[in-house]
């Protein structure tokens, strides 16, 4: 009347192995890898297009190095130039500087000299070099005129034993 116990064990094994088997099965995609190709949008905003003018933010900031082509490096990098010298951290300085430099070279075009160098970013980097500068000059002066010092004294001595 009741099944063999050998037959119960049985089917609660082959119940749990199942249940296994669907669950490895179910969380085998978080191993897999990724799809080839474009990735999924995760952000929860549109993106608006940059249409031009001033940039104000690092978003608009992100959005015109987006939009540059060809045509339009000249107009963009002039638009750039005011948050790059004004608002930019050190960190979006360098990696904007660094794409700025990256497309003017494969557009074939350059940079106008001295672009953003008296940036706010790099105001501190400046002054430190400018004060190690003046430190080295300042140093070589006192050098020199202690050795025209020295060269002045035997000379003096000399002088004094002739007399």
């Amino acid at each position: 009347t009741s099944p063999p116990p050998s037959s119960s064990i049985m089917t609660s094994f082959q119940q749990v192995f199942s249940l296994f088997f669907f669950l490895v099965l179910a969380f085998s995609n978080a191993f897999a890898p990724r799809a080839v190709g474009r990735r999924a949008d995760t952000r929860c905003f549109i993106v608006k297009k940059y249409a031009g003018g001033p940039v104000n933010s690092l978003t608009d900031l992100h959005r015109a190095m987006r939009s540059i082509t060809k045509d339009n490096f000249d107009t963009r990098v002039q638009e750039i130039e005011g948050f790059m010298k004004e608002k930019a951290g050190q960190s979006s300085y360098t990696k904007g500087m660094k794409r700025l430099k990256k497309y003017a070279k494969s557009f074939a075009k350059t940079l106008p000299e001295g672009y953003c160098k008296e940036a706010k970013a790099t105001a501190k980097k400046r002054a430190a070099i400018k004060a190690r500068v003046e430190e080295f000059i300042q140093a070589k002066q006192e050098a020199a005129e202690a050795a025209a010092a020295a060269a002045a004294e035997p000379e003096a001595e000399a002088g004094e034993a002739a007399e």
